[in-house]
């Protein structure tokens, strides 16, 4: 068959064919960004077009699915985990953790709620066997119809029911399989028949082509009809209108707020670890407009601008100067536009933007470059003072409400209550909090309140308000089941609804500690799972304080109960002594646990500055380097003889030697496209290379090899003699 392929266009013709299976393997990709969000849909055309080339060389299976697997990897640690090193076993250890939860929400019918990424490995997956397939159907069957119907099946549907303007690649396919079928059809009409008359292939295209072409100009050109029958989709639509309503929410950090409600599954992926000293919350921002569904912001404030080291301009208390300092370094492995911080937070330390902002209404903090766009960070360090309150500060603030212009607009905007708002949730808060004579013995009667046997903590069963619901009074009085969203905002509308200024603040939970760094140091994991909100209040002279009512979990609120105004730091169990003002770098921290000299924190922060600074450059050399590789393994047959040469020559004679390079030069034969045939007897089969190669140099190395293997008889004027022959024909296999 290679034989006759030669001589018909040489490897012209099947790498037409894999060409051609190429291009319609692109048609899987293109609509992938109408179908959902997307991007980087080069590394799908990339892998694919490696799939293919590997296929047309005929590198083995197993390298190939070694190089597959490879990239696969590579990719998914490009996009998402950026900020660890393809080395590390970190990111390694995630996904596969995150693959596990995923095969468990497939077999539990839950397919739309798997993870990006695993829907990615996926994709690769398909993409691969496509591929297979192709190559099997062009290399074995020689037959591409049915992948075609398949392809355009894909093509069409995906035109039907999405955005995918699909006409120029049903175009474009309808000639590729003309193109394709033709082609086959050759390659099997040369195999049947065997034609050996060169330029075959050359004379066989040129018309093909031009028919192809004058046929798709024909169709372009001549007037369509409308559609037969009406369109299916807004029946389909119509008929599916509320079914999503039941679907699975992700839980982790996200910006809408609007509509809250309903399940979501547990997502253990780490966004960030953290090297702090004390445990507690970390803050992103916060929303003060209830809408009776979620929560929005109201009108915005112009950021303020600030650089990194510089202090915060914002606080969410009076300064306290007599609290000690403390510091966090934070590394994120999902990268975010904004900076996730403690209480108390007095200054940023961070390399990867060129300055800072912060919303005055939601107090998020938004990193920017140097044209002041918002851009992801994955390092940074943190100075902050946690604060503490008075406990008679806090009972007495509410006498504290004077008539300034300030706390007006603080009492105007977290008071703010829809006007629909039920009176009953009113009433249940004036219930609760008859007895207590203060704003912040209120709070703690409202928060202590959700602890009640009747309130439950879940994920799953937790209902969305429709029509006039309410979503607070749904849960206060329906369902009263639900997890962290349901219990804050219910919390901060029961506060407000008695006039108590009160916000809903998101962030992430202290997260699992991974042990001690070193003495001063704890490293803290935070995943999706420990996405959270919690309620803060506004007492006078005091700030905002936090508070915790969702059931099974607690805030850290450190409290002075002797004095209003303490001078000195009451002493607990999370308030060692002073801290240095500036916060320690990772290598500071390695480097003062009393360790070695050789700091493997300061080793993987270089590796993954390093491979962050040169992406591209590694990109482009890996790819390089793959390239060559395959260019080498695919014309082996060209430089593997001169390497054999070289390795028999200095061999010296003895029993095995014979037998090796014989092996070797048969193997040679077969990769030229002279394999030896089942049943055929190395005689028969010298004969038939020496037909070919015009000479009896096979039939006589073929004599001398047989009687070294069965007679083991071989003089060294024998040995000299058919290494002599060996070379020339292996030489000969090279032209």
């Amino acid at each position: 068959m290679k034989e006759q392929n030669k001589l018909i266009g040489g490897l012209g013709l099947s790498f037409l064919l894999y060409l051609i299976g190429f291009l319609l393997l692109t048609q899987w990709i293109v609509p992938i960004e109408y179908v959902g969000e997307s991007g980087n849909l080069m590394w799908f055309y990339f892998f694919v077009a490696l799939c293919m080339v590997m296929a047309w060389i005929g590198i083995p299976w197993g390298v190939t699915f070694i190089i597959k697997t490879t990239f696969i990897l590579w990719v998914i640690n490009s996009l998402f985990y950026p900020t660890l090193p393809f080395t590390s076993s970190l990111w390694f250890n995630q996904l596969i953790a995150l693959i596990q939860q995923d095969i468990g929400l497939i077999l539990s019918q839950q397919v739309a709620n798997i993870s990006d990424v695993f829907r990615t490995v996926l994709f690769f997956v398909l993409l691969g066997l496509l591929s297979y397939l192709v190559h099997f159907w062009i290399a074995v069957r020689q037959k591409l119809f049915l992948f075609y119907v398949m392809t355009l099946i894909y093509v069409t549907v995906i035109d039907t029911f999405t955005n995918y303007d699909a006409s120029t690649s049903i175009v474009w396919m309808v000639g590729l399989g003309f193109l394709a079928l033709s082609l086959l059809f050759l390659r099997r009409m040369v195999s049947l028949e065997n034609l050996h008359k060169r330029g075959l292939l050359k004379r066989w295209l040129v018309p093909l082509i031009v028919l192809i072409v004058a046929s798709t100009s024909v169709a372009f050109a001549t007037p369509k009809s409308g559609p037969i029958w009406p369109d299916p989709v807004p029946y389909i639509q119509s008929y599916a209108d509320g079914a999503g309503q039941g679907r699975y929410g992700k839980i982790g950090y996200g910006t809408d707020d609007s509509q809250l409600g309903g399940p979501f599954l547990p997502d253990n992926s780490v966004v960030f670890t953290a090297l702090a000293e004390v445990q507690h919350n970390w803050r992103i921002e916060t929303k003060d407009t209830y809408t009776g569904k979620g929560w929005v912001s109201s009108s915005q404030i112009p950021p303020l601008e600030f650089l990194p080291s510089e202090q915060v301009p914002f606080s969410l208390n009076p300064e306290q100067p007599e609290r000690p300092k403390r510091s966090a370094t934070l590394q994120f492995q999902q990268e975010y536009p904004h900076i996730v911080y403690p209480y108390g937070l007095n200054s940023i330390f961070i390399d990867e933007v060129q300055s800072l902002a912060v919303q005055p209404i939601t107090q998020k903090v938004s990193t920017l470059n140097e044209a002041g766009e918002p851009v992801n960070v994955g390092t940074y360090s943190l100075e902050y003072q946690i604060p503490q309150y008075s406990m008679n500060g806090l009972r007495t603030a509410h006498t504290k409400v004077g008539n300034d212009i300030e706390m007006q607009a603080i009492m105007e905007r977290y008071t703010q209550l829809p006007s629909e708002l039920p009176n009953r949730v009113r009433e249940l808060a004036e219930q609760i909090t008859a007895e207590e004579d203060n704003w912040y013995d209120k709070a703690k009667a409202i928060e202590n309140y959700f602890q009640r046997p009747e309130f439950v903590y879940d994920q799953t069963d937790v209902a969305i308000p429709e029509g006039n619901t309410d979503y607070v009074d749904q849960f206060l009085f329906d369902t009263q089941r639900g997890y962290c969203d349901n219990f804050s905002t219910s919390m901060v509308v029961m506060l407000r609804s008695i006039g108590i200024p009160a916000q809903w603040v998101k962030g992430y939970t202290s997260g699992e500690s991974r042990g001690a760094v070193n003495t001063q140091y704890n490293e803290y994991e935070i995943t999706n799972n420990n996405a959270h909100s919690w309620v803060e209040v506004y007492f006078p002279e005091v700030g905002w304080v936090p508070f915790e009512p969702t059931k099974g979990f607690s805030q850290t609120v450190l409290l002075n109960f002797d004095e209003e105004r303490p001078d000195t730091t009451t002493p607990d169990v999370e308030d060692p002594a002073e801290k240095p003002e500036q916060p320690q770098t990772p290598e500071e921290v390695e480097q003062s646990s009393g360790g070695s000299s050789f700091s493997w924190t300061a080793f993987k922060l270089k590796v993954e500055t390093f491979v962050k600074e040169n992406m591209w450059k590694i990109m482009f050399i890996t790819i390089g380097v793959t390239l060559l590789l395959i260019v080498l393994y695919r014309w082996r047959s060209k430089w593997l003889p001169y390497y054999l040469v070289r390795k028999f020559k200095n061999r010296k004679h003895d029993e095995k030697v014979m037998e090796e390079a014989y092996t070797a030069l048969l193997k040679q034969l077969h990769r030229i496209g002279l394999p030896r045939n089942e049943g055929h007897t190395l005689r028969t089969y010298s004969a038939r290379i020496d037909t070919y190669y015009g000479s009896d140099e096979m039939s006589s190395l073929t004599k001398l090899y047989e009687k070294e293997l069965y007679k083991k008889e071989s003089s060294e004027e024998e040995w000299k003699r058919a290494l002599e022959l060996w070379e020339n024909l292996i030489k000969k296999t090279t032209a």
